[in-house]
């Protein structure tokens, strides 16, 4: 890319989105305890607890 042509595409970038890119945070990733493997089958095994005992 020429310099001529890279200088007027940025130059016509809207200040509001590159204040926006600026304030932008990353979101957390949330990890859930019933999404992994070992999480399900201690979910099931006190769900069928519950069953036996009621």
């Amino acid at each position: 890319m020429k310099k001529e042509i890279f200088s007027e595409a940025i130059g016509k970038i809207d200040t509001k989105y590159i204040n926006e890119a600026l304030r932008y945070i990353k979101p957390s990733r949330k990890v859930l305890f019933y999404k992994k493997p070992v999480g399900k089958t201690l979910i099931a095994a006190i769900f069928c607890i519950c069953f036996l005992f009621s």
